[in-house]
């Protein structure tokens, strides 16, 4: 099933394994356009980013793989459970990854492990606002 839904999913548009193997990147360009992680929840529908929402799925898949866009993952109890793309209301990179994590972390579950980490496996550069 596609991203909770009752209706079995099609076929991505595309999809991007990370050099490492330990992520799929799924992007649909259709009537509704959309991107996430394949077997996780977190997704991100291009119409609400933007009037343009394939350009704006487009613009975040490139940012991803890139890496020009943070990734978040959340573990509870040894075992990953989510994989999220940090953008912003508009499809933009967060631009202070330290303040997210500051806030990840603060509302985590107790039995959660947040961590942070680019497409090609590398640990996003920290940049704190002026």
């Amino acid at each position: 099933m596609a991203h909770g839904q009752d209706e079995a999913a099609s076929e991505p548009d595309e999809t991007h394994v990370s050099p490492d193997g330990a992520l799929t990147l799924i992007v649909f360009y259709g009537a509704e356009a959309w991107i996430g992680f394949d077997g996780f929840p977190w997704h991100v529908h291009g119409d609400l980013l933007d009037d343009d929402p394939p350009a704006v799925i487009a613009r975040i898949a490139k940012g991803v793989l890139a890496d020009k866009i943070a990734l978040e993952l959340r573990w509870r109890g040894g075992v990953l459970v989510d994989v999220s793309a940090l953008v912003d209301g508009v499809g933009e990179p967060i631009e202070d990854v330290a303040d997210h994590m500051a806030r990840a972390e603060k509302y985590k579950l107790p039995d959660e492990r947040i961590e942070q980490r680019m497409w090609s496996g590398a640990s996003p550069s920290v940049r704190a606002l002026p």
